[in-house]
């Protein structure tokens, strides 16, 4: 279970410096930073088990909101560990809207 919110009280900000949603880690179903704004809040909710030695299977769900808008999404997940590091995540996630995210990682980054 995760909650975060961000706001900002200066309006001498630049857009491309507001508070973000979207990609690999926060509304997994949206582009990197495609939600910005000047207010966010976002929650997730994410279950998880083991698939076997040092693998994990997840299932997640997420709300998040960028001024006066709210999405929400959803996905599966599997990451594969190696010793101490990752050696394969992916992830695919829908919004409610029809929005697809898909994330791959191979090896350590």
């Amino acid at each position: 279970i995760g909650v975060r919110g961000e706001a900002l009280t200066d309006d001498s900000v630049p857009f491309d410096r507001m508070p973000t949603l979207g990609g690999r880690d926060r509304m997994r179903a949206f582009s990197r930073d495609e939600l910005r704004g000047r207010r966010l809040g976002y929650a997730t909710l994410e279950y998880e088990w083991a698939l076997g030695l040092d693998s994990r299977g997840y299932l997640f769900t997420e709300a998040g909101g960028v001024a006066d808008s709210v999405h929400y999404d959803g996905g599966i997940g599997l990451r594969l560990l190696t010793g101490g590091s990752t050696s394969l995540r992916m992830q695919v996630a829908a919004s409610a809207n029809g929005d697809v995210g898909f994330y791959l990682q191979l090896g350590d980054l």
